[in-house]
């Protein structure tokens, strides 16, 4: 029986565990089934989102049931893993470049969004997108010439010769045409072209242009450097105050602009004698310039101030032009005018002196044979005028001759002068006492002196004469009395202006003011009087000791006084002492 038992419940315990392991094996298969159904479900997923990008179906499709295929067979051998991974990744990256591009034409079809075009505006400022520039008819002529004027510059500096010449003429007459224009934009082109031209590498072109063709331009330059600036504006105009400023502010820039044509076409004249020189132009153009030259020359329109600048700018890049053309030009026009008694020679000897002395510095870059031929103009231009005849045109030009002298002793080395008439110079000056010196021209003769290693006779016994003195050589007493005539004038109609704009302005007349001020000085008199009998009658009531008190605080007061007044004449001699020691440096420093 028991072990009938026994065997029962052997039996009952295989038969429970087949059933756990047919139930293990149910669940495996249960468990496997979820997991291909989740697997087919990512791949349905992925499929649909390859649709949707542009993907290709059957590719996709395809690599999908392989990767599916794959998980659950065996796997192979590595090297077609490799392979396989490889071709796939050259599908997807196929695949991605073609889904970009089909994306971005899609997107270039479609409006832009406001929030994109608000995005936009954030980023670049409030402006407005849609904005487009207007076909501007009415300036389409100017800028065709501008461009004609541009392509003109450019085709005649690639070509070179005298073709540059004319058409710098052509642009000095536009420049001269559009100096009352009030839009800008030809004159500055015009101008940018001229200095582009100054500036061309090209200027040696084998030959010149003949005597006949240039007296044009030249002509052209005179007039336009001959001209005044007040002859073309008068700012002063009948109309209402907005107008006078309107036309006050077109006449200063008609004035600059006229200015910038006169130094444009003097620099132009420059360089014309530099291309003469660098071509081998012969002397009948030399001539024609040199003639040309001297009617500029400190003559009529030209400006000390803004000429004379823009000749020491040309110095520097025409110097070949100034030795062999320009400064024996001006040399030439000093001696036509030496006979003349009148501002015009001392204008163009002071002007001589200036150029030549600037000059001196730009020999250096020179070749021998302009080197001499400076040198020999500068020894006869110190001989055309004596010292006695600078000094009695104008008392001031010995100053300039004495700065000239020593600027031809300190470049001497270059240009190798005979400097005996230097020495004559620096001599009549010291040894005529009628000639009277300021301590400026003092100084720079002793320099000269010390350079040429002379006796220092100029700084020990030439007396010296403010330059306030000199310049009274031409004070007449009609300047001085039409001074006070119109002072006195402008007095009276200040005075009747004054009563006019009173009368308007229901304010008192000069009478009524003087009655009140007469009044008023009449009251204060009274009150000083009332004043005087309140301090004398309270003085008297006062006891003996208040008297010996107020008698105190009065010496006291004056004692305090006298005081502050001690401390502020030693604080003004202080600050005298302390002036006039620095002075007194400064002038040792100078005579050093």
């Amino acid at each position: 029986m028991k072990a009938n038992k026994a065997e029962e419940d052997g039996r009952d315990e295989e038969d429970e565990e087949s059933n756990t392991d047919s139930d293990a094996s149910e669940l495996g298969q249960e468990g496997r089934a979820k997991e291909d159904e989740l697997d087919d479900e990512e791949a349905e997923e992925e499929e649909d989102e390859e649709h949707e990008e542009g993907d290709e179906a059957t590719d996709k499709d395809e690599d999908t049931e392989a990767d599916d295929a794959e998980d659950d067979a065996p796997s192979e051998s590595s090297a077609e893993d490799a392979k396989e991974d490889e071709d796939e990744a050259e599908d997807d990256g196929a695949g991605s470049d073609r889904d970009e591009l089909e994306s971005w034409a899609d997107n270039a079809e479609e409006a832009p969004t406001q929030a994109y075009l608000d995005s936009l505006k954030r980023m670049v400022g409030d402006v407005d997108l849609g904005f487009a520039y207007p076909s501007d008819d009415a300036s389409r002529a100017k800028a065709d010439l501008v461009r004609v004027m541009g392509i003109a510059t450019k085709v005649s500096l690639g070509l070179g010769g005298p073709l540059a010449i004319h058409t710098m003429q052509v642009l000095l007459a536009v420049l001269r045409n559009n100096v009352k224009v009030a839009d800008p934009v030809i004159f500055e082109a015009a101008l940018s072209n001229i200095r582009s031209i100054f500036m061309a590498p090209k200027r040696f072109f084998g030959s010149f242009v003949s005597v006949d063709e240039l007296f044009q331009i030249l002509g052209d330059i005179q007039s336009y450097c001959r001209k005044m600036e007040r002859s073309l504006t008068n700012p002063k105009g009948k109309g209402n105050k907005n107008e006078n400023n309107e036309k006050a502010k077109m006449g200063a820039l008609v004035r600059r602009r006229l200015g910038l044509v006169k130094n444009t076409a003097l620099s132009a004249l420059h360089y014309i004698g530099f291309l003469a020189y660098k071509n081998g132009a012969s002397d009948d153009i030399r001539i024609a310039i040199e003639e040309h030259y001297m009617a500029i020359f400190f003559d009529k329109g030209w400006s000390e101030k803004r000429s004379f600048m823009q000749v020491k700018r040309d110095m520097f890049h025409f110097r070949h032009a100034f030795a062999w053309v320009f400064v024996p030009a001006v040399i030439e026009k000093l001696r036509r005018v030496q006979a003349l008694s009148g501002a015009l020679r001392a204008k163009t000897f002071a002007g001589a002196c200036k150029l030549i002395s600037s000059f001196l510095p730009r020999t250096s870059g020179l070749p021998t044979p302009l080197k001499k031929s400076v040198g020999r103009a500068i020894g006869e231009f110190l001989v055309i005028l004596s010292p006695k005849e600078v000094y009695e045109m104008k008392h001031t030009a010995v100053y300039d001759l004495a700065f000239l002298v020593k600027m031809v002793v300190d470049f001497n080395g270059k240009l190798e002068l005979n400097t005996q008439p230097l020495i004559n110079i620096v001599n009549a000056i010291v040894d005529d006492d009628d000639i009277q010196v300021s301590k400026a021209t003092v100084r720079k003769l002793g320099a000269i002196e010390q350079v040429l290693g002379l006796t220092l006779r100029a700084i020990n016994t030439k007396p010296t004469v403010p330059v306030k003195v000199l310049y009274q050589q031409f004070d007449a007493k009609w300047r001085k009395d039409k001074v006070d005539f119109y002072r006195k004038v402008k007095g009276a109609r200040r005075k009747t202006i004054k009563k006019l704009l009173a009368k308007r302005g229901n304010e008192a007349t000069d009478e009524e003011r003087a009655k009140k001020r007469r009044r008023r000085e009449d009251l204060k008199a009274k009150d000083q009087v009332e004043r005087a009998m309140m301090r004398e009658e309270r003085h008297a009531n006062m006891t003996k000791e208040q008297k010996a008190d107020r008698r105190k605080l009065m010496t006291m007061a004056k004692q305090e006084r006298i005081a502050k007044n001690k401390e502020r004449k030693r604080r003004l001699h202080e600050i005298r002492q302390k002036s006039f020691l620095r002075w007194r440096e400064a002038k040792l420093a100078e005579d050093d």
